[in-house]
């Protein structure tokens, strides 16, 4: 059975992102939401007949054919597309550090235990904030980890040396100034100190005054 991929009468943003996100021929949509992707009508009416052939056809050919739908939109392959999206992107390393109190320093918190070194990607436009919190969902994942919850420390992040980082640089800069061949960052834990409030001061001291009175009788 020939199917043929619809030729699209445009190339916008919406098309690229219903082809790649949004799309699955499985499902035949109706001809309303679609438009909020496909604007123009032609371009709807050739992915509806196509989720009709597409249907009937035999598993190992669908992929190869969706292949091919978004190289007619994108003039790129999924596979060509994911190379390029590669090519934004730079691997980094990231480990955990935990304060230790008795030690009074900073200690590295071992694999076994949560912690270990991850190797991610991440954006070469990427800043603090974001590796920041890449770091946070790694070794605090829903907030939670082996040392307590996340809400229970103060968090920053650290490069190789030590140093926090700066607000304005890119891991692409941070490649470019350290020269390195892969940078290496660390999230910093130290737990936020418990303080008294002052209904508990009133409470603790109220209990001293009852039991000196009780000694006293």
């Amino acid at each position: 059975m020939v199917i043929n991929t619809p030729n699209f009468c445009s190339k916008n943003d919406g098309l690229f992102y219903y082809i790649t996100n949004d799309f699955d021929p499985k499902f035949t949509k109706s001809m309303n939401e679609e438009s909020q992707f496909l604007s123009c009508y032609g371009d709807r009416l050739a992915v509806m007949n196509f989720c009709r052939q597409y249907n009937k056809i035999p598993s190992n050919r669908k992929m190869q054919l969706i292949d091919k739908l978004q190289r007619k939109i994108t003039g790129q392959s999924s596979k060509e597309q994911e190379r390029k999206r590669e090519k934004n992107k730079r691997k980094i390393e990231v480990g955990w550090h935990n304060w230790n109190e008795g030690e009074h320093k900073y200690k590295q918190v071992r694999m076994n235990t949560g912690g270990g070194t991850r190797r991610i990607l991440l954006p070469k436009m990427a800043k603090r904030d974001e590796i920041l919190e890449k770091a946070k969902n790694l070794f605090f994942p829903n907030g939670k980890s082996s040392r307590g919850n996340l809400s229970e420390f103060k968090i920053d992040i650290q490069d190789f040396t030590g140093e926090y980082i700066s607000q304005h640089e890119t891991v692409d800069d941070m490649y470019l100034n350290r020269g390195v061949t892969i940078l290496r960052f660390y999230l910093t834990s130290k737990k936020i100190p418990c303080t008294v409030t002052s209904d508990q001061g009133i409470d603790e001291n109220l209990d001293g005054h009852l039991k000196q009175n009780a000694r006293k009788r």
